[in-house]
């Protein structure tokens, strides 16, 4: 018995504004492939998107983040006057934005018929804008919380974490109690460490260590280890 092999390589552009568009259940198609040997065992790629949204805010401070999951299946489009099945073993592949490739699926072996689709392997790519993680980082934080989006809520924290002035210090400190975040607390206990002697003689220090006691005694205890209390 022989075994033939077949592969092809789908770039698909622009798949940020398909994600938009595309409602659920919808999916984009890849051209067909096959062996030159057997162009009758026609091969296709699908990719689905699985689209939800989360609205925050009110009046002119509403605004809606978007998120998609998505997958991608192979479709046998062929064998279309056979009725016997005909099994394959395949490999999908996804390249990423840093162009590191990673498996959806390895090895994979199924008994296909015509328009016979394997399962759905998924894939995530969940992008918000920049300019609204600066404006709502903290509110997009929660809403992911509660949903329960963990890339969203990793990439609030970071930024959360990079971005720390006087004037946010007080709830950034607050959001690192309250989710327990131990990378933003260690980032809080950084950046007091370095503005120390300035920023004990601010007024928001004053304001700080008047409602928050405990934490600003644990910045004040120089042994005290940031980052790994919280987070366990």
């Amino acid at each position: 018995m022989d075994s033939l092999t077949c592969e092809m390589e789908w770039k698909v552009y622009n798949f940020d504004k398909h994600e938009q568009f595309l409602k659920n259940g919808q999916f984009l198609t890849s051209k067909q492939f096959y062996n030159q040997k057997c162009p009758s065992v026609k091969w296709e790629l699908r990719v689905y998107t699985t689209n939800s949204r989360v609205q925050q805010g009110y009046g002119p401070h509403c605004y809606t983040t978007y998120f998609a999951d998505n997958s991608v299946s192979l479709v046998q489009v062929g064998l279309k006057d056979m009725n016997d099945s005909l099994k394959a073993k395949f490999n999908i592949y996804i390249l990423g934005d840093n162009g590191n490739k990673s498996s959806l699926c390895g090895n994979t072996t199924l008994d296909f018929k015509n328009e016979l689709e394997s399962n759905k392997y998924s894939f995530t790519k969940r992008k918000t804008a920049n300019k609204t993680i600066e404006k709502y980082s903290e509110d997009l934080f929660s809403v992911a919380h509660k949903y329960e989006v963990k890339q969203l809520m990793e990439i609030c924290e970071n930024y959360m974490a990079a971005n720390i002035d006087t004037a946010n210090f007080s709830k950034r400190c607050s959001y690192a109690e309250l989710y327990r975040l131990s990378k933003l607390e260690k980032a809080c206990f950084n950046y007091f460490s370095s503005k120390r002697g300035t920023f004990i003689l601010s007024k928001e220090w004053n304001n700080f260590k008047t409602n928050n006691k405990d934490f600003a005694f644990r910045l004040l205890e120089e042994k005290q280890i940031f980052g790994e209390k919280i987070g366990k």
